[in-house]
């Protein structure tokens, strides 16, 4: 159902000029965060850069690590604000 959602959602944008300023923050960001009104997780680049992420580390450290960070913000989509939103991003309308 979400992924349909989003995929639904990516379709009605073919032929529509990309708007840059729609992403919330930097690349080379390291902080990943979760927004409500798209159900979505974002983590920059910067997250997959030394010294949270790097080629020399062993896999444990790796996904371990990441995992971690992604697990953390999946969280926020059940926590008392999330909690206020559908699996369609409709604030007030918690299925």
């Amino acid at each position: 159902m979400l992924r349909g959602w989003a995929v639904e959602k990516q379709l009605s944008q073919i032929g529509i000029p990309l708007d840059r300023s729609d992403f919330p923050g930097t690349p080379v960001q390291t902080d990943a965060w979760y927004t409500e009104s798209t159900n979505s997780l974002t983590a920059p680049l910067g997250e997959l850069q030394p010294p949270f992420f790097g080629l020399n580390y062993p896999d444990s450290v790796n996904f371990g690590g990441a995992g971690a960070v992604f697990g953390h913000e999946m969280s926020h989509g059940f926590d008392r604000n999330g909690a206020n939103y559908s699996s369609y991003g409709k604030h007030g309308c918690a299925e």
